[in-house]
């Protein structure tokens, strides 16, 4: 499903996430090659005291698509996404988790939803029977937050994990 037109920037918060990293980016570019024309990774690393800033910046080293942003201390999630936002060069921008909760395999579903709906957001949504990260305090939190700068309500079992347009972005 190679969409010709497509340039994705993927911005991912990273803390104490070393044990994923390796896996998340193998399989980021190998989906990313797939369906866009060009895409950049960018890895927000939030002041982590793991191996995570050691490995991310191996991996700039080694891909062009990979750009690092290391944050002086742990700031939060939501302040790791906002300086990976500003940073982001293409009009469609992914957010997700660094530690594979979040399928790098779905982002061409989200791609194509969004593109077919014409819509400035797509939200992956979680299916689970019981009990749901959407309860705890701090997904409140963020969903308010979301929801008040983009107008956008979130239906629950939603994380992080996103498409959003640069013009939404811009927006709120």
């Amino acid at each position: 499903m190679k969409n010709n037109n497509s340039n994705i920037s993927v911005v991912i918060p990273v803390y104490n996430n070393a044990d994923f990293l390796s896996e998340l980016i193998r399989r980021l570019i190998n989906i990313l090659d797939e369906i866009c024309k060009e895409f950049e990774l960018i890895f927000v690393d939030d002041g982590s005291s793991d191996n995570s800033l050691k490995i991310l910046y191996d991996f700039q080293k080694r891909f062009v698509q990979i750009r690092v942003i290391k944050l002086l201390k742990n700031y939060g999630q939501s302040n790791a996404i906002a300086a990976g936002l500003e940073f982001a060069k293409y009009d469609i921008m992914a957010i997700m988790d660094a530690d594979l909760q979040d399928k790098p395999e779905d982002i061409p579903k989200l791609l194509e939803r969004m593109l077919l709906e014409k819509s400035e957001m797509a939200i992956a949504q979680w299916k689970i029977n019981e009990g749901c990260y959407h309860e705890s305090i701090f997904s409140k939190i963020f969903y308010f937050a979301s929801e008040y700068l983009t107008r956008i309500h979130q239906p629950p079992c939603t994380g992080i994990f996103r498409l959003i347009t640069r013009d939404a972005f811009d927006k709120a």
